[in-house]
């Protein structure tokens, strides 16, 4: 007999081609399946009774875990539960500055680091990632910054000809959050217009007058 837990919904029994056949308990609808496999039960299951289905899904899985504790772990298991990558693994360095890359340029929110889900996408991927707190990929960005400058400095230095030319802007995203940009406008060797975005800063809540706006740029030059 099948320990299969998902037989609890079902109704045993045999069809006439000998394989095994479960009237579901709660719909009457007659599902065929195999000797060795249940799929057949778990997907009616999953598509018709959702709510049934999760319950015995997490019981399932509480199951195996109990389980798990008990039992001396296969070779496969501890593969599959092997040491993290250190820091300086190619693997591991790749994925942080994937991880970067997704947050500065998609917008992400650093809380998803620490999003449960997010995590077991990783683990089943590569359980030998090692994700770091969000307060590590915020610091790692803002380290960054300095680096952004150095290159923009350099940049306008060595091409600009002329006159500079500063502008800013002020816009709420969609949480009503209020930020300002500046922006480097100079002409190069070839006489082209280049635009360069020097920096951006939380506006804050204040009234987006001129003399709030001087006093934020004019604090940030300073920086």
């Amino acid at each position: 007999m099948s320990k299969s837990l998902v037989w609890q919904y079902y109704v045993r029994g045999r069809a006439d081609d000998n394989r095994k056949i479960g009237p579901c308990r709660l719909c009457e609808t007659k599902i065929k399946c195999s000797q060795s496999s249940t799929s057949g039960l778990w997907i009616h299951l999953q598509r018709s009774h959702l709510d049934e289905y999760e319950k015995l899904k997490n019981k399932s899985k509480t199951i195996k875990e109990k389980s798990q504790g008990t039992h001396q772990q296969t070779l496969v298991e501890l593969m599959s539960n092997a040491a993290k990558y250190k820091p300086d693994h190619p693997k591991q360095k790749k994925f942080d500055r994937n991880m970067i890359d997704m947050i500065f340029h998609s917008g992400v929110p650093f809380s998803l680091a620490n999003s449960v889900s997010f995590k077991e996408l990783v683990k089943d991927s590569d359980p030998r990632i090692k994700i770091k707190e969000r307060h590590t990929y915020s610091k790692c960005i803002k380290n960054m910054e300095k680096s952004v400058k150095a290159k923009i400095k350099m940049l306008i230095k060595n091409n600009a000809r002329g006159f500079l030319g500063l502008t800013s802007d002020l816009w709420d995203d969609k949480k009503q959050n209020a930020f300002c940009s500046l922006t480097v406008h100079y002409m190069n060797n070839k006489f082209e217009l280049v635009r360069v975005t020097s920096a951006i800063k939380f506006f804050g809540s204040a009234r987006h007058t001129s003399e709030t706006l001087l006093i934020l740029l004019l604090r940030k030059s300073k920086m």
